[in-house]
């Protein structure tokens, strides 16, 4: 079940920024307060108001990781990647920076921009693992599992037991043919959470599409996938393609469609053509089974 990975900092940067500009002002503020007005030539409250701009405009890169924040959450990823552009060219040494752009690029679809960023963030922090998962999502997206397997189990020697990883890992040994030791990643996962919707999207989809027969049983991944989406309050595109797979490999291609439908119409850029491929691959009334990829 590919995802791209979400927008996530690891030191929380777009909150520390906040704080360092309140902390800035008030002490602006402070200070200004026992400055003699014959020194500034003003009154003391615009020139509160002065310093408190400037402080703003000192930390104006951090302002546009905000920014750049609040464009994300409005679907400008266009606009995101400008502002954490500009961010980066401001304090080009902070691996927050390219990983927040790098992210965006990977949810936008460019994974050639996204390899280069998070591959610089894990440059300037070596034990960032957040960045080797973004990172590995998109070997996944370019079809490099080797290269993604490794970044996981980086992940997983800076993290032990990290299930964001282990989901990666589960997806990387599922393309690489390994298909019992992905399975048994999934069967941990679910044991520690068995209401994780991810996770049951992912067994759903391996239980419908493994090239593998002893692993594949239709009804049972419909029944997984159901029990996703009847979690899905927000009804994400993940539980929908499961849906889709599922119905195919019962040959309840009808179904099969609409779900595909739905689940390209609420995915995000980058699982566009992946999906695509699959709506035509349901609607010509064929099973998944030997797409052999994940979801």
């Amino acid at each position: 079940m590919i995802r791209p990975t979400e927008q996530k900092l690891r030191r929380s940067d777009f909150q520390f920024s906040i704080l360092r500009l309140l902390v800035v002002t008030m002490t602006a503020c402070v200070v200004l307060a026992f400055v003699p007005q014959g020194i500034l030539g003003m009154p003391i409250w615009p020139s509160v108001l002065l310093f408190a701009f400037l402080a703003l405009v000192i930390d104006v890169s951090s302002y546009a990781m905000l920014k750049g924040q609040q464009a994300i959450q409005q679907g400008d990823l266009a606009g995101a990647i400008e502002q954490f552009s500009w961010a980066i060219k401001a304090k080009p040494d902070e691996e927050t920076r390219y990983y927040a752009r790098g992210t965006t690029y990977l949810i936008s679809g460019d994974t050639a921009s996204a390899l280069l960023d998070l591959t610089r963030a894990i440059q300037i922090e070596p034990d960032y693992w957040e960045a080797y998962i973004a990172r590995g999502w998109v070997h996944l997206h370019e079809e490099n599992p080797s290269d993604a397997l490794r970044d996981f189990r980086v992940v997983m020697e800076l993290t032990p037991e990290n299930l964001d990883a282990v989901y990666g890992r589960s997806c990387a040994k599922f393309r690489l043919g390994d298909y019992a030791a992905a399975f048994c990643d999934i069967k941990t996962c679910l044991d520690d959470d068995p209401c994780c919707l991810d996770w049951l999207c992912v067994l759903s989809w391996f239980l419908a599409t493994c090239p593998a027969e002893s692993f594949r049983d239709g009804q049972r991944a419909l029944e997984t996938a159901q029990r996703a989406s009847a979690l899905d309050l927000q009804q994400d595109w993940s539980s929908e393609a499961s849906l889709s797979a599922a119905y195919a490999e019962l040959g309840r291609f009808d179904e099969a469609v609409k779900h595909g439908e739905s689940a390209l119409e609420l995915a995000p850029p980058v699982m566009q053509e992946q999906l695509e491929a699959r709506l035509a691959t349901v609607a010509s009334r064929q099973p998944l089974r030997d797409a052999c990829q994940t979801n």
